[in-house]
């Protein structure tokens, strides 16, 4: 008997809600970035964020841990992707080529098996060449390998998802000054689109 699946009816028909604009301070001047929500809530990170509400030494971490998983990780490189070095698939296995019995008795190598094994030489010459290659490429967000010198174009702030760019922004953005006030604004933003939308419990 298969197990009972329970998933969310209305997720495929929720459309995504508008994008929201958040006013933050780089450099003692404003500065304004874009962010996009998800289509479905996360059930998990707001209980543990009301949760935390109650204690005011947690409630902003709580606040912080719920506004990124509301975040949209789609809409450009994913928060957890990280470049690795590009490992060439392996290549589909060949038959061997067979002896003929003759070949045994007369002690000659068959013209055949003899390109077999030149093919087999020249095989392993092209994947010693791509191994050499395979070093000075990556894996993109899209499994596709690149050149190192591509880089830049994956992890520059612009091309990251909303969620990667506000996870930089909390974290490694030493000029930017975020009000305690903004935090708590776009949480309370995202909580009132959570009651309005389906939410997902983790998986």
């Amino acid at each position: 008997m298969a197990n009972k699946l329970i998933k969310s009816k209305r997720r495929a028909s929720v459309a995504r809600p508008d994008k929201i604009d958040v006013e933050f301070t780089r450099d003692g001047q404003p500065w304004i970035d874009t962010f996009q929500p998800t289509s479905v809530a996360d059930a998990a990170a707001l209980s543990r964020a009301m949760n935390a509400a109650r204690h005011p030494d947690k409630a902003l971490d709580g606040m912080l841990t719920f506004i990124r998983k509301a975040l949209a990780n789609d809409d450009g490189v994913p928060a957890s992707w990280t470049p690795e070095r590009y490992v060439e698939p392996e290549p589909e296995p060949q038959p061997e080529a067979g002896y003929q019995p003759t070949d045994m008795v007369t002690g000659y190598l068959d013209a055949d098996l003899a390109a077999e094994a030149r093919k087999a030489r020249e095989k392993a010459a092209e994947l010693m060449a791509e191994e050499d290659e395979a070093e000075r490429r990556f894996t993109g967000p899209d499994g596709e390998p690149y050149a190192w010198d591509e880089l830049d174009r994956f992890t520059k702030y612009e091309a990251g998802s909303s969620r990667r760019r506000w996870s930089e922004l909390m974290d490694n953005e030493d000029d930017l000054v975020v009000d305690a006030e903004v935090i708590s604004g776009v949480f309370e933003h995202l909580v009132g689109l959570a009651a309005a939308r389906p939410t997902r419990r983790p998986s």
